[in-house]
């Protein structure tokens, strides 16, 4: 599935970033009922197309700017609610530890957008990144 992103390396994040939450989700999952891997990763596709569709509603910086931290904070939301909806007393402690890689994840990609967005913007090429996407 294609993944809308402000440029390669916004891209590469986010591609790096669900590759990262399916591996926790499918570590998580292993010993969960038959389909919870398939049931999230459903889920975690439905967050793609969302993002790639709020994209072609943006009309100004600010929501464009929403719009590069919406995979990370929709994907660790659901995963979590996810993960917290398969809990029981014989994995508690695995999916304790999803969720805080989770956290962990999405902290760090959050962190190196906002770097990026920083970077972008103090070399002056972030506005006409922001006008050349809200035209497309």
């Amino acid at each position: 599935m294609k993944i809308e992103a402000i440029n390669k390396k916004h891209a590469g994040y986010l591609k790096d970033y669900i590759k990262d939450i399916q591996e926790i989700m499918f570590d998580a999952t292993e010993n969960a009922n038959t389909g919870k891997f398939g049931e999230i990763n459903n889920l975690l596709g439905n967050v793609v197309r969302y993002s790639n569709k709020f994209k072609e509603y943006t009309n100004n910086p600010q929501e464009i700017n929403e719009w590069c931290y919406m995979i990370p904070n929709l994907m660790m939301y659901a995963s979590t609610g996810f993960l917290i909806g398969i809990k029981d007393e014989n994995n508690t402690d695995d999916v304790d530890e999803a969720i805080d890689r989770l956290f962990e994840n999405t902290v760090k990609i959050t962190s190196e957008t906002n770097k990026m967005l920083d970077k972008l913007e103090a070399i002056g090429e972030l506005e006409d990144l922001l006008t050349n996407l809200m035209k497309k």
